[in-house]
């Protein structure tokens, strides 16, 4: 049901996620993420646990992007998941702007982040592998 208050506090997650990204808030980050929490992206070692994951956020991005807004125009929330259809506007290292875009799914366990699940095309990342 649209407007659930359950739907609502998920999609207010979902936000807030994106929202700390961009900002670079990783202990904001990091809070909102369960100790054991995985990390599956196309380019990047399956992760789990809040260190390991926080590394894809504190080293992977911002070593290939030194600028970077991530937003995310539509979320679909369904029980305790989310898939949110994200726009990352970044600047490469050699100084040019692009457009990244994908699909991101967040897997919730109360107000925290069980899983998160990257899709997107590997050579908008600028590398196939990391």
């Amino acid at each position: 049901m649209p407007g659930t208050p359950d739907r609502e506090r998920i999609h207010s997650l979902v936000h807030r996620y994106f929202e700390l990204h961009s900002r670079r808030d990783w202990p904001g980050l990091s809070d909102m993420f369960t100790p054991d929490v995985t990390l599956i992206h196309p380019v990047y070692p399956k992760s789990t646990g809040r260190d390991a994951v926080g590394r894809f956020f504190t080293d992977y991005i911002p070593s290939r992007f030194p600028k970077y807004y991530e937003y995310a125009p539509n979320v679909i929330v369904e029980e305790n998941q989310a898939a949110a259809e994200w726009i990352f506007e970044v600047t490469r290292l050699d100084g040019q702007p692009a457009t990244l875009t994908g699909i991101t799914l967040l897997e919730f366990e109360g107000k925290r982040i069980k899983s998160i699940k990257i899709f997107t095309e590997p050579m908008q990342l600028g590398s196939p592998t990391i």
